[in-house]
């Protein structure tokens, strides 16, 4: 247990489909869709009121396309998440602030092909945007950090005997 007892409410909207009635090589498309929305409150005893939950944006949206077919599979994912409360500090002179991650982006996106039922490829990368996240002391006008965590590409050769 890492908190006081806490209330989430909560609603996920999700859609999913391939699109395999466009015509041909185009019928390998697809998309992926989701929405949530999660309110929480929870008693701080450092700050003395309550407050979210630690590390859980009250909106998050992901949006995925896809396309697979035949031995192509490719996956392009942005994922989006609202500021969220992501701990508490004491400072001396001024006492306990909350510190909050401002809203930010993400795009990752992979390409894979499969050689044989043995041999595949896959080039993936991660946090092609450059995303710098940032947070601060109780309210905007009082920074707190910005990072960037870098963009990795990766490529794997995967084969299976």
């Amino acid at each position: 247990q890492n908190s006081a007892a806490a209330d989430i409410k909560g609603l996920e909207l999700g859609y999913q489909q391939f699109y395999d009635f466009l015509p041909a090589w185009l019928s390998g498309l697809g998309l992926q869709a989701n929405y949530t929305y999660a309110d929480s409150e929870t008693l701080d005893s450092t700050l003395g009121e309550k407050v979210p939950l630690q590390n859980l944006s009250k909106h998050s949206v992901n949006l995925i396309g896809m396309y697979e077919k035949g031995r192509v599979s490719t996956r392009v994912a942005y994922n989006w998440r609202d500021k969220f409360l992501s701990g508490v500090t004491n400072i001396v002179g001024v006492g306990a602030l909350p510190i909050y991650t401002k809203a930010y982006g993400w795009l990752d996106a992979s390409v894979s092909y499969r050689f044989s039922e043995k041999i595949s490829f896959v080039l993936a990368g991660s946090n092609l945007l450059g995303t710098m996240r940032s947070s601060y002391y109780g309210v905007e006008t009082r920074p707190q950090s910005n990072w960037i965590n870098d963009t990795q590409i990766s490529v794997a050769v995967t084969a299976r005997f």
